[in-house]
C-alpha cells in the first residue's frame, strides 16, 4: 500500500493486514484431462457454510474439481468442494469437452470468480470441444452476453443440469480463489472482454467521472438508506450518475472502462474494477462497519486501480453487507475523506431525516426472518446502547476513550491467565490475572457469521483448543510458542455446530449444539473424528423442534455424560468401546444444560426453570436441589425463567453464573450447602455471561465488566 492516505475507516487496522497483503500468487496453472469424467450439478447446501457438493469427479466417483473461493479444503459460501453420490443412472455423453466452471446466478460473484478457469479458452482454444457448465441459483441471461464477448457461440456451451458423464473433461486449474489468491492469468478474460466491448460501442462513455448506483433498478439484496445523499454530493461535484444495468452489457462495460473516476457502495459494483483500466480513481463506501471484504482487495491490488475506502455506515442495529437493510450517511471517516480529496468543510445535517425510513425498512425486513429474531434475542443490552448513540454522533461515540464492550460466550485458563474468544475485535485474547492487561494473540481474518465464532476453549497439554461453533475449522493455539492453527472439520461433518469442549487424555472432546453429534480432535497430530452422531428420532429434543442438542459435557472415568438441552435426558457415552445410553433424569421439565461431576455422581443444572439434580449413574439415584438462597433473582427471558449461563468446579465446589441476577452461587457438593457470593459489579443489573476458574481466582464476565475473584 502507498504512504498516500486510502483507508477512511473504523476498523483500520484489520483493512490494513488485508490492504497490505500480497494477494498475487506465482503458482503455475495446471490442466487436468479426467477420462471418463463426470459432471455433478451443484446439489446438498450446507446452510452453516454455504457450500454445496457436486464439480467434476473421475470414473471411480472421486472429486476432482468444483469452486474454492477460499484456500482448500475450505470452500467458501457458494463453493464446491465434495462430490455427492448419485442415485439413478448417470446420463452418458460421448464428447470430449472442457470444464468451464461453475456459474453463479449472482452477478457480483459472477464477475469476481465465474470466469476463473476460461484463461485456458483464451490461450489454448480448441473450438471443436464443447465447453461445459455447472450453474447455481438462476441461470440468467447476462451469461450469454459475456460469452458472447468472449467469442464463445451459444450452441458450443452445454449447462449441465444432470449427472453427466463425458468421454473425457479437460478441467483447467482456476486462476483465482477470491478470498486468498489470484494469478496473472486471472485478468485475460476481462482484459479481452474489455477490449471487445470497445471495439463493439465505439468507446461509448459517459463521462470520465462515474457514480454507480442501483438505487432505482432491480431490488438488490441488502438495501442502502440514505444513497441519495451521496448521490446528491457527487453530482455537485461532477460526476454522471449511472445506472450500468440499463445499457447492454457491452455498453457497461466500455462505459466503466472509458472512466477516470468511480464511485460506488462496495459490493458487487465495485467488483467493476476488474474492467477498469489501471490506475483509474475508485472510492469504495462501505455499508457496515464490521466487514472487511479482503476479496475486494484481491480485486484492487489486481486490477491495479487508484482506490480509497470510505466508512459510511452508520447502522444502529443489526447489519449484514450481504442482506438485509444498512443506514450510510456522512461519517466522520467520510467527512475526513470530503476534507482531504474535495476540501469540503460544510456540515450537512439532512442525513437525519433518513432514520424514519431505516427504521421502518429494517423491522419490517428483520420481522419477516426468524434467524434474524434469534440473533436479536442475544444482542447485549448495553452493545445496542453503543451501537444507536455511535450512529446518532456519525459513527463514533461521545466518549470515545470508552472502550467497547468485549462480546464472549466462553472462558479458558492456564495457570496465571484466562482466554476467550473476542467477537467485537475477531480475536483470541489473553488476559493476565496479575496485571488485568489484555493481549490479542490470533486474529481472524474470516467473518463469516453474526453468530460467535468459536466455543469453549479447553487447555490440552501445551494447546488451548476452540470448537468451531460457527467457523469452518478447529481453532488450536500453542501455548508456549504462541501460534495458531486451524483444522478444518472434514467433509463429511458439518461446519461449525460444536460448542462445548472437555478434554480426555491426548484427545479434546467435542459436542454439537445444533448438530446431534460428538467430535474428537487431537492437538499433536490436528486429527478429528466422528464419536458419535445420532438420528433425530432418538433424541426427544429433536421431537420438540428443539434448535439446541447438546448442553456443556463432563467426563467420569471413560465415560462422556452430555445433557441434552432443556429436556431431562443425559446421553452417557463409552468413549472406549464407543456405545451409548440415552438415560431419563428426573421430571419431564427438568431443563438440563450443564453437568458436572464429583465423586462418582453427575450434577445436572438447569438452564431455565426447575431445580438441579444429583444423580448416579450405575444406580440411577437421584436427588433434587431446589433451596436456591432467596435473595438470588432470576430473569424471564421470552417469557421462561433462565436460570444459569455457566458452571465451574474447583475441587468439591460448584459455582453456579446465574443469567440477569446480582450473585454467582457457591455449592458444596460435599455436604449440599449452597451460598450465593455478593460479588461487586458496576453494572445495577449485570448479566454473568460465562467464566473460567485459573489456579485460586474465578473470572466472570458480565456485559460490561471482568471480574477477578478470589476463592
Amino acid at each position: 500500500m502507498k504512504d498516500e492516505k486510502r483507508l477512511y475507516v473504523r476498523r483500520k487496522d484489520d483493512w490494513e493486514r488485508a490492504c497490505c497483503k500480497t494477494w498475487l500468487s506465482d503458482h503455475p496453472l495446471h490442466v487436468r484431462k479426467v477420462t471418463a469424467g463426470i459432471l455433478l450439478p451443484p446439489d446438498n447446501w450446507n446452510p452453516q457454510t454455504g457450500e454445496y457438493q457436486g464439480g467434476v469427479c473421475d470414473r471411480q466417483r472421486s472429486f476432482v474439481a468444483g469452486m474454492f473461493r477460499h484456500k482448500p479444503p475450505q470452500a467458501g459460501f457458494y463453493g464446491v468442494s465434495s462430490a455427492y453420490p448419485v442415485k439413478g443412472n448417470i446420463v452418458y455423453e460421448d464428447k470430449d469437452v472442457i470444464f468451464g466452471g461453475i456459474l453463479i446466478g449472482h452477478f457480483g460473484h459472477f464477475l469476481l470468480e465465474c470466469l476463473g478457469r476460461l484463461w485456458y479458452v483464451m490461450e489454448r482454444d480448441e473450438p471443436h470441444k464443447p465447453l461445459v457448465f455447472l450453474t447455481e441459483l438462476d441461470v440468467c441471461p447476462w451469461f450469454w452476453d459475456f460469452f458472447a464477448l468472449l467469442g464463445i457461440a451459444r450452441e458450443r456451451i452445454i449447462l449441465v443440469g444432470k449427472p453427466t458423464q463425458f468421454k473425457s473433461v479437460i478441467v483447467p486449474e482456476e486462476s483465482v480463489h477470491s478470498w486468498y489468491s489470484y494469478t496473472q492469468k486471472y485478468l485475460l478474460p476481462y482484459r479481452y472482454i474489455a477490449a471487445q466491448a470497445q471495439k463493439l460501442t465505439g468507446n461509448k462513455s459517459l463521462g470520465k467521472k462515474l457514480f454507480l448506483t442501483r438505487i432505482r433498478l432491480a431490488k438488490s439484496q441488502t438495501k442502502c438508506i440514505n444513497e441519495e445523499y451521496f448521490c446528491q454530493f457527487f453530482a455537485r461535484q461532477g460526476f454522471a450518475m449511472v445506472e450500468l444495468e440499463s445499457f447492454p452489457l457491452a455498453e457497461q462495460i466500455a462505459i466503466v472502462n472509458n472512466a477516470e473516476e468511480i464511485v460506488s457502495i462496495m459490493g458487487s459494483l465495485t467488483h467493476w474494477a476488474l474492467f477498469c483500466r489501471p490506475g483509474t480513481k475508485f472510492t469504495m463506501l462501505t455499508r457496515t462497519s464490521a466487514d472487511v471484504l479482503d476479496s475486494q482487495c484481491l480485486v484492487n491490488e489486481a486490477s491495479q486501480v487508484d482506490w480509497y475506502i470510505v466508512d459510511t455506515a452508520m447502522n444502529m442495529f443489526y447489519a449484514s453487507r450481504s442482506v438485509g437493510v444498512c443506514l450510510i450517511g456522512p461519517t466522520i471517516f467520510w467527512q475526513e475523506y470530503v476534507r482531504d480529496h474535495y476540501n469540503i468543510r460544510q456540515k450537512d445535517d439532512s442525513w437525519k431525516n433518513s432514520y424514519h425510513e431505516y427504521m421502518r425498512e429494517w423491522t419490517d425486513f428483520m420481522l419477516q426472518y426468524q434467524y434474524y429474531q434469534d440473533a436479536i434475542k442475544k444482542l447485549d443490552p448495553l452493545e445496542l446502547i453503543i451501537r444507536i448513540n455511535r450512529a446518532l454522533h456519525q459513527n463514533e461515540m461521545v466518549l470515545p476513550q470508552e472502550e467497547e464492550a468485549c462480546r464472549m460466550s466462553f472462558m479458558g485458563g492456564d495457570e496465571e491467565k484466562a482466554y476467550y474468544w473476542d467477537e467485537g475485535i475477531n480475536s483470541l485474547i489473553c488476559l493476565s490475572l496479575d496485571t488485568g492487561a489484555n493481549s490479542v494473540c490470533y486474529h481472524s481474518q474470516i467473518r463469516e457469521y453474526p453468530a460467535p465464532l468459536y466455543g469453549m476453549p479447553v487447555k490440552s497439554g501445551r494447546y488451548l483448543v476452540l470448537p468451531p461453533e460457527n467457523a469452518d475449522a478447529v481453532l488450536r493455539y500453542d501455548i508456549e510458542s504462541g501460534k495458531a492453527s486451524a483444522f478444518p472439520v472434514p467433509e463429511h461433518l458439518p461446519r461449525g455446530n460444536f460448542r462445548y469442549a472437555v478434554s480426555y487424555g491426548d484427545w479434546v472432546i467435542m459436542t454439537g449444539v445444533r448438530y446431534a453429534g460428538i467430535i474428537a480432535f487431537k492437538p499433536h497430530t490436528g486429527e478429528i473424528r466422528l464419536l458419535l452422531k445420532l438420528n433425530g428420532d432418538e433424541l426427544e429434543a429433536c421431537d420438540k423442534g428443539q434448535p439446541l442438542i447438546f448442553g456443556k459435557p463432563c467426563i467420569l472415568a471413560d465415560m462422556l455424560y452430555v445433557p441434552i438441552c432443556d429436556t431431562n435426558q443425559v446421553l452417557e457415552l463409552n468413549l472406549v468401546q464407543s456405545d451409548y445410553r440415552i438415560h431419563q433424569v428426573g421430571g419431564e421439565e427438568a431443563y438440563y444444560g450443564f453437568a458436572a461431576v464429583y465423586a462418582g455422581n453427575i450434577w445436572l443444572a438447569p438452564s431455565q426453570g426447575g431445580p438441579m439434580r444429583v444423580w448416579n449413574p450405575p444406580t440411577g439415584i437421584t436427588r433434587i436441589f431446589d433451596g436456591y438462597p432467596a435473595e438470588v433473582k432470576f430473569t424471564k427471558v421470552a417469557g421462561k425463567i433462565c436460570f444459569f449461563t455457566d458452571i465451574l468446579v474447583h475441587g468439591a465446589s460448584l459455582w453456579l453464573l446465574p443469567w440477569g441476577a446480582d450473585r454467582i452461587m457457591w455449592l458444596n457438593m460435599e455436604s449440599g450447602l449452597i451460598e450465593s457470593v455478593p460479588i461487586q459489579f458496576k453494572a445495577q443489573k449485570p448479566t454473568v455471561s460465562c467464566g473460567c476458574i485459573v489456579g485460586s481466582k474465578m473470572v466472570i464476565k458480565t456485559g460490561s465488566e471482568i471480574i477477578i475473584y478470589d476463592i
